[in-house]
């Protein structure tokens, strides 16, 4: 009985509580028959069937552990999917804002475009009016017997 163990020493040595070896032990029945032996209504395991089980523990915890995974993987593909969608979002806002200053822009030049026109008219007028008012002027200097001579 030296490598053999009770279920309370093998579920110490694999640090997982007594029902969970039995519950392995019933699930791996036919492969750890071979181990197992009852004295004295006590149920004794081999080291190789406590190999067994810790061989089951471990692949079923690389099982967990690629569900995790696969869970961690997932919830980033969902935070990248919900950053893609904020982005897009921002986009759409900054192309509406962009358009809107673009026309704010364009009314601004054709506002100074109008206003430049009409200062220009103003200066055209000016520019008559003033020589017209010279030649107001040189007429007035000009005495009755000059008005048939040319300038």
């Amino acid at each position: 009985m030296e490598n053999n163990y009770t279920i309370t020493e093998a579920a110490n040595k694999l640090l997982i509580t007594r029902q969970s070896v039995y519950r392995k032990i019933k699930k791996l029945q036919n492969e750890l028959q071979q181990f197992l032996t009852i004295e004295n209504n006590t149920q004794y395991i081999s080291e190789e069937g406590i190999d067994i089980i810790k061989k089951n523990l471990s692949c079923n915890k690389n099982l967990k552990q690629n569900e995790n995974v696969t869970n961690e993987s997932n919830n980033k593909s969902d935070n990248v999917t919900e950053i893609q969608n904020i982005i897009t979002i921002f986009q759409k806002q900054y192309e509406n804002q962009i358009i809107d200053l673009k026309k704010q822009f364009e009314k601004e030049i054709e506002h100074l475009r109008n206003e430049s026109m009409e200062k220009n008219k103003l200066l055209e007028n000016m520019q008559i009016l003033l020589r017209d008012q010279k030649l107001l002027v040189e007429a007035k200097n000009k005495f009755w017997w000059q008005f048939w001579k040319k300038n």
